[in-house]
């Protein structure tokens, strides 16, 4: 079964076979290096770049419910959400690249309605929520004993680093984060199990793919 041949190794092993895992990277990199440098980094910067902000999505920038995803506040940001995702990469082995693909593009999306409700007056940016909502299916994958000791102790000790951060951090919207994380839970079992026919999941990922190429553009509009 293939649970009982990646429960054995070690987490970062796996992650080289993550193709969306390291594209997301790419995305998230080149669009602090190129968008935001180009924007800057104030809350008036980022808000071109494509963050959140409940007012411009009332007025009909739907858009920034996805593309907040890809806008970070500073380079520790970036940094802190890049490393996580590539230890999480090995989630995407066990998924698959569709599912995995799927549920960081709901989470971060749950994550960003969530802010919507909490923050209303906040200009919020990350791609946190929809990892924490990786995360999230992590630990509950974690629970059925889908992921090796070493695999579990390495999630633990990274989302005790992210939670310090989150709390620690200025301007940190923890709300999008437990939201993104619940998100992950509840779809992480149903998605590992086939509960969804490969079909159906696949037209998930390319309808999220086809969301953010829009969001994107239209930020760069």
């Amino acid at each position: 079964m293939r649970w009982r041949r990646l429960r054995d190794r070690p987490m970062v092993r796996r992650a080289s076979q993550a193709p969306v895992a390291w594209t997301l990277i790419f995305i998230n990199v080149v669009w602090f290096f190129t968008v935001e440098a180009w924007t800057g980094l104030s809350p008036e910067g980022t808000l071109r770049a494509g963050a959140l902000y409940a007012p411009a999505v009332a007025a009909g920038e739907w858009y920034r419910l996805v593309s907040d995803m890809f806008v970070h506040m500073s380079l520790l940001h970036l940094m802190m959400n890049m490393i996580s995702l590539a230890s999480l990469a090995v989630m995407e082995v066990l998924l698959g690249s569709a599912a995995f693909f799927a549920l960081y593009w709901l989470a971060g999306v749950a994550g960003s309605l969530v802010s919507l409700v909490f923050l209303p007056d906040g200009v919020v940016g990350g791609a946190s929520a929809a990892i924490f909502g990786v995360f999230g299916a992590a630990l509950m994958l974690a629970l059925r004993g889908v992921l090796s000791r070493a695999a579990r102790n390495q999630l633990l000790a990274l989302l005790i680093v992210n939670l310090v951060y989150g709390w620690a951090a200025p301007n940190v919207a923890v709300a999008a984060h437990l939201g993104g994380l619940v998100a992950g839970a509840g779809l992480a079992w149903p998605l590992y199990a086939g509960w969804f026919p490969r079909t159906g999941v696949r037209a998930m990922a390319v309808l999220c793919a086809g969301f953010t190429a829009v969001a994107l553009g239209a930020v760069l509009a």
